[in-house]
Parts: structure tokens; C-alpha cells; sequence
């Protein structure tokens, strides 16, 4: 088959998946089941047809409305689909037909359910979280089987799995960034929905990669978020805006707290916790709240901006432009140590 065939294939794959990710994105921070009931309009509740669930077209053929109710439909749908088609068919251009194009695309997909729940939630679902470490685990699993020797890293004299490794080592740099910060600013720096997302990031990717895609993600939010701040202080008026306005309303974890939980992710007892509760819901008439408690409770501040989309953002780059990441990384260590 020829290339381009190919690539229209990966291309419609990922869009029909980035369909998927719409129902995700709405359903998951709101505690709705991703089931029942089938996708409907949010404004009339009128359950949609097939006509209304081409990925892409139908959002086109109907100008971003409801068919039903004329309704507008948000852009995040449209975007969401076309991201998800081109970052799929990136992956595939990168790595091809390998089990690393298998598990690197479903990562993306979690990925971006992330980027976009976190944008407007700021919040990163235990679920993607935990769906994304036991992705890393997996692959960590095929490379052992196949004798591949970057299955392992050696540590100290120990021969290690990189998975292991790389969520230890995330999961440390990210908890000690959060606990530096709470110190420093007495206040929450970073959540720990992000310290999930690094230990799945590095279990799922080589270390050093992971590392240099959080280092951009650093310079992203600096950069990114910088000019979002200030472009809404600007809009503010003097008389809008008052201290209270630029700070969450929830108060800060203590830090004994915040060091056990560090603990607990670090030796994945959240991840049994999860799975614990997943099984007990199976057998629970409980049902599940309309708003998470995350949600709930977190009240962000005028100029809060969530760090996940960030983090996401530069492991994608990373993922798909890996060798020229790695290319870019040696020859400015090459300059800055002298090597030439």
C-alpha cells in the first residue's frame, strides 16, 4: 500500500478515536458514566444520529451547531478530532509499524483527554493517570520479552526495568517541586494530578527524554503562561481586581500531609487504592456524584493557570521529534561543557 494510503488511514483512525476523547473530556471530571447514556446534545438532550457523529465533517456540514435545537457546539470538538488524526499520524511517521506506534498512540490519546480536562477543570482524572503508568508497565513488559536491552537501566550495579526507574525518579523531581514550592510561596505550586502525569510520563518514555520534555515544559509555561497572566491582569480593571481575585480560594495542603502522600506515590499505593475502588463500585448501587470533589473544592484564582497542558504539550513534541530533541540537547551540552 502506498504511503499517503497509509497515513489517511492512521489519520482517520485517530480522529474517529479523537470522537471518543469528546465523550471523555465532558463525562470524566463530571463523574458521568463514558457508557450510558449514548451521546446526545447538552442543550436538548436529543440523542444523536449518525449523521451528527462523523468525525470533523459534521461539525462542518453543520456550521458548529445542534442540529435540533441550533445550539452552538464548541470549537473543542472540532479541534480535538484534528489534533488527535495528525498527532496519530505523527506517531506513526516517527515510529511506524511497531509496538511502540501501538502503545505511543494510545498514550497520545490519554494525553490529550488531559490537556483538555486540565485546561478547563484543572484537574487530571486518577483514571488517564493511572491508564497511562500501566501503558508505561506494559511496554516495559513487550521490550523484555523481545530481549531488547533498553528494557533495562543499570542502577548503582542493579539491572533495572526503565519503567521502575524512570516513574521513581519523575515521581521524586515532581513531589520535591510541589513540597519546595508549598514552602517557599506557602502556597499549592503544583498539584498532584501533575506528579501523576510525570511518574506515567516517565514510565512510559526513555528518562532522559522524559526529563528534557519536562525542562520544556518549564520553559513553555514560563513563556506561555507569563503572557496569559498578564494579558489578564491587562483586561482587569483596577477596581476589578484585588489580591483575593489573583490567588485559589482553597486552602493550601499541609505539608506533613502532602510529604505522606509524596510516599504513597512513590511505591503506587494510589494505584491500588484505584483499582480497589473500581472493583467495589462494580458491586456498589452507589452512584457517582455529577462534579468531582476536585472540582468542587478547587476555586482557582484569576490568574491560576493549570501546568498539566504544558507538560503535556512538550511530551508530545519530545514523542514525535524525538531525534531532533535528543540532536537539539547534545550539541547545546557539547557547547555549554566546552565538547565542541
Amino acid at each position: 500500500m502506498p504511503d499517503w494510503y497509509i497515513g489517511l488511514v492512521v489519520f482517520i483512525y485517530g480522529a474517529v478515536v479523537g470522537s471518543f476523547l469528546n465523550v471523555l473530556i465532558y463525562r470524566l471530571p463530571r463523574g458521568l458514566s463514558i457508557v450510558k447514556p449514548r451521546s446526545h446534545c447538552p442543550n436538548c438532550k436529543t440523542e444523536l444520529g449518525v449523521k451528527d457523529l462523523v468525525p470533523l465533517l459534521s461539525f462542518l456540514w453543520q456550521r458548529g451547531k445542534c442540529r435540533y435545537c441550533g445550539a452552538r457546539i464548541s470549537w473543542r470538538y472540532f479541534w480535538v478530532e484534528l489534533a488527535t488524526g495528525l498527532l496519530f499520524l505523527g506517531i506513526y511517521w516517527r515510529y511506524g509499524w511497531s509496538w511502540d506506534t501501538v502503545f505511543y498512540v494510545l498514550f497520545t490519546a490519554a494525553l490529550i483527554a488531559a490537556f483538555f480536562i486540565d485546561l478547563e477543570h484543572f484537574l487530571i482524572p486518577d483514571g488517564l493517570n493511572v491508564f497511562m503508568l500501566v501503558l508505561g508497565v506494559a511496554r516495559n513488559i513487550v521490550l523484555i520479552e523481545e530481549g531488547n536491552p533498553q528494557a533495562w537501566v543499570r542502577v548503582a550495579g542493579w539491572n533495572l526495568p526503565y519503567a521502575l526507574v524512570g516513574a521513581v525518579a519523575c515521581t521524586a523531581i515532581f513531589a520535591t517541586i510541589a513540597l519546595m514550592g508549598r514552602v517557599m510561596f506557602r502556597k499549592d505550586a503544583m498539584g498532584f494530578g501533575d506528579v501523576k502525569l510525570a511518574r506515567a510520563i516517565g514510565a512510559m518514555m526513555p528518562l532522559k527524554l522524559a526529563l528534557l520534555a519536562f525542562a520544556g515544559s518549564v520553559a513553555l509555561g514560563a513563556i506561555v503562561g507569563g503572557l496569559l497572566v498578564a494579558f489578564t491582569l491587562k483586561k482587569q480593571s483596577p477596581a476589578e481586581t484585588t489580591p483575593a481575585d489573583t490567588t485559589p480560594t482553597t486552602p493550601p495542603e499541609p505539608i506533613g500531609q502532602m510529604l505522606l502522600y509524596s510516599l504513597a506515590l512513590l511505591v503506587a499505593l494510589d494505584v491500588l487504592v484505584f483499582f480497589y475502588d473500581g472493583v467495589r463500585s462494580l458491586f456498589s448501587s452507589r452512584k457517582a456524584s455529577a462534579t468531582s470533589e476536585a472540582e468542587e473544592e478547587f476555586v482557582p484564582g484569576l490568574t491560576t493557570i493549570p501546568f498539566g497542558p504544558y507538560i503535556v504539550a512538550a511530551t508530545l513534541i519530545a514523542l514525535i521529534g524525538k531525534p531532533y530533541v535528543l540532536a537539539l540537547w547534545d550539541a547545546y551540552w557539547r557547547w555549554a561543557t566546552g565538547g565542541g
